[in-house]
């Protein structure tokens, strides 16, 4: 599994591909992290982009949303 120290919240994400094909394309700001999901403010109002199944364009990196799946501080933590 890939290594992700970094801190999300205030990070731009676009969805490139996900299980649920109306999401992709989506894009904003990420205003909250879960162990399973993102929470971010888009140009039509507050989404919610789960991490399972899901590539993700965050801050220019191409990022599979699997590789996220933990919760944000344990994630952090790791450095």
């Amino acid at each position: 599994m890939d290594y992700h120290p970094e801190e999300f919240i205030g990070s731009e994400l676009k969805v490139i591909r996900a299980l649920n094909k109306s999401l992709e394309g989506i894009s904003g700001m990420i205003i909250d992290e879960t162990k399973k999901s993102f929470r971010i403010r888009a140009p039509d109002g507050e989404k919610m982009i789960l991490k399972q199944g899901t590539t993700l364009m965050i801050n220019g990196k191409q990022l599979q949303g699997d590789a996220l799946a933990q919760r944000p501080e344990e994630r952090i933590k790791k450095r």
